[in-house]
């Protein structure tokens, strides 16, 4: 797996919805992205872990 992905590449790994990625991005600053140039990359490893600690917490994402 890429260490860095799209929105939408990651929404399909992830079996997130895109829109709602876009939200979370927008609207979660805990969310591991970075910009390069104008796109909106996500960290694949973070991403996972991101994803593992709201799911151990039992958080609405």
């Amino acid at each position: 797996m890429k260490l860095l992905m799209s929105v939408r590449e990651a929404a399909e790994a992830f079996g997130i919805g895109r829109d709602k990625l876009y939200q979370m991005v927008n609207n979660d600053p805990t969310l591991p992205t970075i910009k390069v140039g104008d796109r909106i990359k996500i960290n694949t490893d973070l991403f996972r872990e991101w994803l593992n600690e709201k799911t151990k917490n039992k958080e609405a994402i």
